[in-house]
């Protein structure tokens, strides 16, 4: 989970897509390089995590509560461009992620896969990667903190900061469509291009927020007046994190570091609007003071070392912050491998899952299934395999333990019979 990594983040499979945690989804809290490991049952079930007061952005260092992302099915990692992905993909079904990697000028990365902090990320990609995840947030938080001064729940301000950003990003996003349906090319010379920095769309943003928060907020007018005033200092914030020049220096690092400082900003300034209309202020409206902070903050930035793992290049894989890898069968007989994270379904047929290393899931297992577990040259590995809800599985000679099997039935009716393993199951 990147945004930089968050730490102990709460994930789980959105397995009905509400978006809400359900009892039967599983979960878990991510790691300080933002990593976490979970099985979903459903490869169809997209992520979705969630920070409250305990989560911190270990690149920054600075706490990230009341922030919600997403990534679709497949993705290796959940930042704040998976979500909005996630969320544009909702207007716009046809839409690709190259499309919305190119419209936020990554279009040398795969949004779904790349992790900036990885240690074999291309490091001027990963600064590009991360100056836009930090500039989404700086806007949705900023929106989400004038919701929450003017009378709306944490939550819900999020939500319609999001839906907020999603409605003008959809929004060109159409009108690309338009244009380029009209002039019979697919590639119309007015490409969309969403910029975090440009007035213009912060000013859209804020428009549409006004009207997205009016349900849920109690002082709408102390909203709209901050709202105005936020949008310099929403642009002013982001421009600063623009001219960072590296994810490893502290003056940069420091550019990062007062997105949290904003949020806090708009939030007193809307209940300082609230108490005494006409009051409010936002110090980071002027440019000066967000560099001043930066210069302050440059001092006791501590910079992190990247995780080790994939994630480089235009397309790279999520490194330590990915997603457990799933690996599927078919309807035949199947030899399907296990290394690292990952879950294993056969789907059908007897298959053998082998085991290299790491930990496994194993989906679907049943009678004329075997499992071994071995390394390359034979000898006893340290892994861990799973596989839970299991109704029906008879081991056979092929069966061989070098590790750890846990094998878990379903609730009742279940027959798990390992006096055949050829191992020590």
């Amino acid at each position: 989970m990147v945004k930089g990594p968050l730490q102990n983040a709460l994930v789980f499979a959105d397995y009905d897509g509400d978006g809400i945690h359900d009892p039967n989804e599983p979960s878990t809290r991510t790691a300080a390089d933002g990593s976490f490991s979970l099985a979903s049952n459903s490869p169809t079930a997209g992520f979705v995590a969630t920070t409250d007061e305990t989560t911190t952005d270990t690149f920054t260092g600075s706490q990230m509560s009341g922030i919600t992302l997403k990534a679709p099915a497949g993705a290796s990692v959940v930042t704040p461009a998976t979500t909005l992905y996630v969320e544009v993909k909702e207007a716009n079904p046809d839409i690709k992620a190259t499309d919305l990697a190119s419209a936020l000028g990554l279009g040398e990365i795969n949004i779904l896969e790349f992790n900036p902090f990885s240690e074999d990320a291309d490091a001027k990609l990963a600064l590009e990667a991360e100056k836009v995840a930090s500039q989404i947030i700086t806007t949705l938080t900023s929106i989400s903190a004038a919701g929450e001064g003017a009378g709306a729940s944490q939550e819900q301000a999020f939500e319609k900061a999001l839906e907020a950003v999603t409605s003008v990003i959809s929004s060109k996003i159409e009108a690309q469509n338009s244009d380029g349906n009209e002039t019979n090319s697919g590639s119309a010379e007015s490409d969309v291009q969403i910029d975090f920095a440009d007035n213009a769309l912060l000013l859209e943003v804020s428009t549409v927020a006004k009207k997205e928060l009016a349900s849920v907020v109690s002082s709408p007018e102390a909203l709209n007046t901050v709202l105005d005033s936020s949008v310099q200092a929403i642009k002013n914030v982001n421009d600063k994190i623009e001219s960072a020049e590296s994810l490893s220096d502290k003056e940069s690092v420091a550019a990062f570091t007062v997105t949290s400082e904003l949020s806090d900003q708009v939030l007193n300034a809307v209940k300082q609007e609230v108490a005494n209309p006409g009051s409010a202020t936002i110090e980071f409206s002027d440019t000066e003071n967000v560099q001043s902070s930066i210069t302050t903050n440059s001092e006791t930035v501590i910079l992190i070392k990247p995780s080790s793992g994939g994630g480089g290049g235009g397309g790279g894989g999520g490194g330590s912050t990915s997603l457990v890898e799933t690996v599927y069968g078919t309807s035949g007989n199947d030899i399907l491998t296990g290394s690292g994270t990952t879950i294993l379904e056969g789907l059908a047929g007897d298959d053998r899952y082998i085991i290299n290393n790491g930990n496994t899931t194993i989906l679907g297992l049943t009678t004329g299934d075997a499992i071994e577990i071995k390394s390359d040259d034979g000898q006893k590995v340290s892994t861990t395999v799973s596989a839970g809800s299991i109704k029906e599985f008879v081991a056979n000679s092929e069966t061989i333990n070098k590790g750890t099997i846990t094998l878990v039935s379903a609730s009742s009716g279940s027959i798990i019979n390992i006096q055949n393993a050829g191992g020590n199951i």
